[in-house]
This record gives C-alpha cells, sequence and structure tokens, in this order.
C-alpha cells in the first residue's frame, strides 16, 4: 500500500506539477517545496538548542570582551560602571546589578575547580567529585547532567550588588573561588553574612556597609588577604575576635553601631593605618587600639568617653585624631606626644583649657576646637600659622571682661626670682610621666594637678612668676592668648 502511494504520489509530481509544461504552476510548486524544507531543518534545528542550552550560553560568552562583563545564572542585567571623572575611591571598574532576579550562582567545583558545580549538590562539587553521592539528593540518584567547565569563571575578579534590596546573600557565592578581589554587598536588607564567605581566600576588599547585620561570622578570620572591611552602619553590638589572623588588614571601619569593645586580638592588626569608631557605645578607647602603631587615622566621634589613656602617645604615626562630641573635659595630654600628629578635631566637647604643649606639635596643621568652653588659648598656640583653625562657639573673654582678664594677669611672687626648694622638688619629681603618683609624698600628691607648663622654656612648675592675658587679631575678631613663665628669666626672654 504503501509503495502504490509512493508511485501515485511521484506520478503526480512529475506529470501534473514540476513538468507540466505550465511555467506558474511549476514556479510555485518549487516555492512551496523550499518553504517547507526552510521550516523542517530550522524546527530541527530548535529542538537541538532545546536539548542542549549550554551552547547557548557558551556562544553567549565568546561575545564577551570585557572581564567583568559576565556572571553565569544570575538572571540579572547588568553593566559595567565606570566614573564619568577619573577618581581614586573604591568603586571603580565594578560590575553593577540593576535587578537581581535569582539568588542562585554557578561556581567552581571545590574538589577539582575545573568543572562548575552541580545545582543543589550538599558538598559545592561536579558529578565527578562528589565527596559522597549517597548523601548528596542530587548525586545520589541517577542523573545525565553534564560536566561544564568553568574557564570563564576565572576572569571575574570584581562583583558589586550594592542597592539591589536583597535580603539575602546569593546562594553559594561564597564558593565563587580564590579569583575574586572584591565585594560590594551594601546599601541592602541584609540580615547576615553567610559562614561561607570565609572561602573567598583572595578577597582584598569587603563593604557590608547600610544593612542590618547583627553579628559577623566567625569564618572572616580566613580571609587573610584581606585589606579593606567596611561594616558601618549596621546593628552589630560585638566584634568577634578574628583579628588574629588578618595580618593584612588596613582600613576597618565599624562606626554607627552598637559596639562597646573590641577584643584583644585587635592589637595584632600591624598594618591598619584607618580605624573609624565613630557612633558607637565606647566609653572609652581600649588600650589594644593605643598598639597599633601603624596606626595614622583614629576616628572615634560620638561616643560618651570619660578619658583618653595616656598609651594614646605611643602611636608615632598617628595624623589624624577626631573625637568630636565625646563629651571630654580635659584635652587629651597624650596627643601632644604623637609627633606626627596633624589634624585634631575635639568640637562639640566641654574642654575649658587648651595645654601649652599643643603649640609644640611641629606637624600640626589642623586644629578644631569649636563648641567648647574656653575662655582664652596657650600663648605657644600659633593659629595663624595652621591650614585649619575652627575655635568658634567658645566663650573667649573680651577686654571689655575687666575683673577675669585682672584675675589672669598676676605680677612676680613675692619669693622673689629663685624658686623656692619645694618648687623645685616639685618639678623634679613632676618633669617626666614615669614616676607613680601613689609613691610620692602625700603634699606632692595634692599639689600634682595643679601643675603648669612654661610658655617659654616649656618647664613643668607650680608657682607662677608671672602670667598674662593678651589679645591678638583673628579672622574679624580679637582673641585672648595666656601667657604663663615661670621665671623672671623666661620673663626677660618672653
Amino acid at each position: 500500500m504503501a509503495s502504490f502511494c509512493y508511485q501515485y504520489l511521484s506520478i503526480v509530481a512529475n506529470d501534473f506539477i514540476f513538468f507540466s509544461g505550465d511555467v506558474q504552476t511549476t514556479t510555485i510548486a518549487v516555492a512551496i517545496a523550499s518553504s517547507l524544507c526552510y521550516s523542517i531543518v530550522w524546527a530541527i534545528y530548535y529542538v537541538v538548542r532545546l536539548a542542549h542550552p549550554q551552547h547557548q550560553r557558551e556562544n553567549g560568552r565568546r561575545k564577551s570582551a570585557s572581564p567583568l562583563a559576565y556572571l553565569p545564572n544570575m538572571g540579572a542585567k547588568f553593566t559595567i560602571k565606570r566614573p564619568k571623572t577619573p577618581t581614586t575611591g573604591l568603586y571603580q571598574d565594578l560590575i553593577r546589578f540593576e535587578t537581581v532576579l535569582c539568588n542562585q550562582v554557578e561556581v567552581p567545583c571545590v574538589r577539582c575547580s575545573k568543572n562548575l558545580a552541580d545545582p543543589q549538590c550538599r558538598f559545592v562539587t561536579c558529578k565527578l567529585c562528589c565527596f559522597c553521592p549517597e548523601a548528596c539528593d542530587i548525586h545520589k540518584r541517577p542523573c545525565d547532567l553534564e560536566c561544564r567547565p568553568c574557564d570563564h569563571l576565572s576572569v571575574i575578579t570584581e562583583i558589586n550588588l550594592s542597592e539591589c534590596q536583597i535580603s539575602q546573600c546569593p546562594e553559594r557565592i561564597g564558593y565563587f573561588g580564590s579569583q575574586l578581589s572584591l565585594l560590594n554587598l551594601s546599601s541592602n536588607d541584609l540580615g547576615e553574612v553567610p559562614e561561607e564567605i570565609g572561602c573567598l581566600r583572595g578577597l582584598k576588599e569587603f563593604y557590608l556597609q547600610k544593612n542590618s547585620i547583627k553579628t559577623l561570622p566567625a569564618t572572616l578570620g580566613s580571609l587573610t588577604n584581606l585589606q579593606i572591611l567596611t561594616v558601618s552602619s549596621n546593628k552589630i553590638t560585638s566584634l568577634p575576635d578574628i583579628w588574629l589572623s588578618l595580618s593584612s588588614l588596613q582600613h576597618l571601619d565599624v562606626s554607627h553601631n552598637e559596639i562597646s569593645g573590641v577584643p584583644d586580638s585587635v592589637r595584632h592588626l600591624r598594618h591598619l593605618h584607618t580605624l573609624l569608631l565613630q557612633h558607637n557605645k565606647f566609653t572609652s578607647i581600649p588600650d589594644k587600639i593605643c598598639q597599633l602603631k601603624e596606626l595614622q587615622k583614629l576616628d572615634i566621634s560620638d561616643n560618651c568617653l570619660d578619658s583618653v589613656p595616656n598609651s594614646l602617645g605611643g602611636l608615632l604615626r598617628l595624623r589624624e585624631f577626631l573625637a568630636s562630641s565625646c563629651n571630654l573635659a580635659t584635652f587629651p595630654m597624650s596627643l601632644c606626644q604623637c609627633p606626627s600628629l596633624r589634624t585634631i578635631n575635639l568640637s562639640n566637647n566641654r574642654l575649658k583649657l587648651i595645654p601649652v604643649e599643643v603649640g609644640r606639635v611641629g606637624n600640626l596643621k589642623e586644629l578644631n576646637v569649636s563648641s567648647n568652653c574656653l575662655q582664652y588659648l596657650p600663648a605657644t598656640l600659633h593659629i595663624n600659622q595652621l591650614h585649619v583653625c575652627d575655635i568658634s562657639e567658645n566663650p573667649f573673654l573680651t577686654e571689655a571682661d575687666n575683673s577675669d582678664v585682672q584675675l589672669l594677669t598676676q605680677g612676680p611672687y613675692d619669693t622673689g626670682s629663685v624658686p623656692t626648694l619645694f618648687e623645685l622638688a616639685f618639678r623634679t619629681v613632676v618633669s617626666g610621666d614615669s614616676y607613680d603618683l601613689t609613691t610620692l609624698p602625700l603634699i606632692l600628691q595634692e599639689t600634682v594637678g595643679e601643675k603648669k607648663t612654661c610658655t617659654s622654656c616649656g618647664v613643668v612648675f607650680l608657682n607662677l612668676y608671672r602670667s598674662s592675658l593678651h589679645f591678638r587679631q583673628f579672622a574679624h575678631s580679637y582673641v585672648p592668648f595666656l601667657s604663663q613663665l615661670c621665671s623672671a628669666a623666661c620673663a626677660v626672654n618672653s
């Protein structure tokens, strides 16, 4: 029957259509046959593509010329973010994800690093490297998954998922590989950081600011190459004891949290040069911080500090000290022992005096003591030589305040220009900072708090030879400066 039908159709096609002698009929027949063949070919190609979607992804990769323009299986739209003007900031040439549609990320097999790990594999391995197929939901049953090479993953070094409104990290992003050097998850709604982040051994910059994170995982201690860590504007109450292994860390920002202390291992951050602690719940500067010999910037503003430790003077490389709005009543004398100090910001506190020693900090360029309780400045402070000097919002004395000015203006003491024996003993004892106050005689213990520093020679003394208040013009007003001298010789030299 089939052979009969075939012969019948062949006769009809040959005699009545293609070779009928009618040119129009033949043309139409050829067009229909060509369209039918073309449709059949496209149908076969489409079926092949559905059966092998991997080829489509590989073709998409080859079209990408940028090393940062591809992150597989994110279901996201992304573009390269390049600043319009040259900057030296932290966010140059990053992958910018505009919308995130799913959380699955393809990562290399943790065992061979040659193939992609199969989805849902609990061991994050490929089909050939699964540690225990019997315990793996996807590998314990026969599957037709093919091993897919992950050569394209080696080119991705920086990922930016900031401002994507995500509430959790993309699944398995911690297994992305050691080639990832920057991860930005800032300005989202993250409540926690997955422990798998510790697998990113090559990570150098990690940004988590402006989230809702309460605790940091202990696995962050595995990021031995980390140089910048920013977790500001979160809900962190304490820091994990992970800092012993983070010896490469240079920049640490934990500001705008609820932290009241730091672990002992912080003192091992021997390369740390920037520490931001503002807007927390510190009541004092921990002594561990004063052991960071490479520290250059310390910001502890907007904390309620009781005092500043004397050990702060051991920070020989400290360049910036910011402690505004800390409710400080006395100027930290230890700052005067930091030879590299260039910037001091103690605005909005309760300072009544600025010590004479501040004027002898040789590299000081910026001073902000605005909004305090200062009535005068020390004569050693040359405010006109500073690049930035803000002394506004202080109740400075004026020439019209006769009674207060006369109270600060005193003549030579009655015993003449030769100091008393008690004065000489006092100067000898308190001239250094190594003395133990409890071992001193009671009469000296009671008078140590009254010690002064000569504005001329810098000697520590007790009884004034002479003090005087004089006014100098600064900006559009006159500022009072107090000089205090220890001897007649200093009075002559001044």
